[in-house]
């Protein structure tokens, strides 16, 4: 008796099925043992990673083994190639809601050409091996395209997952982030969806403009870190929070901080962060041109009221432009430069020495800025009003 190579050297070279081909390559097929078929397979796909202890029943995975051997034999029976991609798009779809790696998936399937391929041979007889040599490259493209199609299907829907979970994420954050008070039960349930602790705490940062790539650059450095990054378009700025899980170590924001943005690193639980999130934001659009680092409320809690006040009744109280137009260009330069300084050092010592002037001149210039605005800067609650005022 021949070896199969030694057939299959002596066989006819074509590697196309010949029109005389077409009755016994039928026979073959109908030959096919699918049930016999789905056991070997089952016992080969039980080895494959992932699938030891898979997350869909085994009476499914049989099932769609089966499905996909008989749709594969119609295929080759070139009978029914829509039913195969049928069963391509439901093994893809089920088995990437599933969770099953697509390596792991595409390893079990590409298991299907050797055991049709082996079945096929292990029912043919001498006369037959021609004929598989001839429908090799078909049988090789049918399950090939096979394997494609159920690759486009999980890739799809996969994407699709990962469209949800981002709507539904941006959802959530939309409304955490929507300036009213969220119920205790609501926020547990948005806590439970993103992920997180209520009651952990969380640095939130806000980025404007140019900041905002940098900070959208930095979420990423810190995802590839490991640290889990929230983050949400609120107008024309980015916020990303930063959760602070307890017990364990405080993810490093040294690049972070570096940043022009806004700044809140300590809210402490989740329902601070609807505070602190707006804040953040004012945060960053108090910072000026040139001006680095985070904008925290200790450095900018002036600019932010001096905002907040712009545009209603108490406006006046800390716009005291009118009234220093009482002097000239020259010596209202110099009386805000006192000004400044004082309010910054507290000492006449101190602020004439980085004015490089004699005490004396800083105090008339401070007697000068009481007598355009009435504020005596001595006395804190006056003072507070200029402090203001200045930022």
């Amino acid at each position: 008796m021949c070896t199969y190579t030694e057939v299959v050297r002596m066989s006819p070279m074509s590697s196309r099925p010949l029109p005389t081909d077409r009755a016994r390559w039928l026979r073959l097929l109908d030959s096919i043992d699918v049930p016999a078929l789905t056991r070997r397979f089952l016992d080969a796909v039980r080895q494959a990673p992932d699938y030891s202890d898979p997350p869909i029943p085994w009476s499914r995975i049989a099932e769609d083994a089966r499905e996909s051997f008989v749709g594969l034999v119609s295929a080759l029976r070139q009978t029914d190639q829509p039913t195969l991609e049928a069963i391509a798009t439901h093994v893809g779809v089920t088995r990437a809601r599933a969770g099953i790696p697509l390596t792991s998936l595409m390893t079990a399937i590409r298991l299907d050409f050797s055991l049709l391929w082996e079945e096929l041979i292990a029912l043919g007889d001498t006369e037959d091996m021609g004929i598989l040599l001839r429908h090799a490259a078909l049988v090789s493209e049918t399950v090939e395209t096979y394997v494609q199609q159920t690759q486009h299907a999980y890739l799809v829907e996969e994407r699709r997952m990962a469209e949800e979970v981002d709507a539904e994420r941006r959802g959530l954050l939309t409304e955490l982030l929507a300036g009213t008070t969220v119920e205790p039960a609501r926020l547990e349930r948005i806590a439970d969806r993103l992920g997180v602790g209520v009651g952990w705490e969380y640095s939130v940062y806000a980025g404007l403009e140019e900041s905002l790539q940098e900070l959208r650059v930095e979420a990423v450095a810190l995802e590839r870190q490991g640290a889990q990054v929230l983050s949400t378009h609120t107008g024309s700025g980015l916020v990303i929070i930063v959760p602070h899980p307890p017990h364990t170590a405080r993810v490093r924001l040294n690049r972070v901080d570096r940043l022009s943005v806004g700044a809140v690193r300590d809210a402490q639980g989740l329902s601070e962060v609807t505070r602190a999130a707006p804040l953040a934001m004012e945060l960053a659009e108090a910072l000026r041109p040139g001006e680095t680092g985070c904008m925290t409320a200790t450095r900018g809690w002036t600019r932010v009221i001096r905002r907040r006040l712009w545009g209603t009744s108490l406006h006046e109280v800390v716009d005291l432009s009118p009234l220093l137009d009482g002097c000239g260009p020259v010596e209202r330069a110099s009386v805000e430069a006192a000004v400044r300084s004082y309010l910054r050092t507290g000492s006449i010592v101190e602020t004439s020495g980085e004015l490089f002037c004699h005490r004396n001149t800083v105090t008339n210039r401070l007697r000068r800025f009481q007598e355009l605005t009435g504020i005596d800067l001595t006395v804190p609650d006056q003072a507070a009003r200029a402090v203001i005022a200045f930022s």
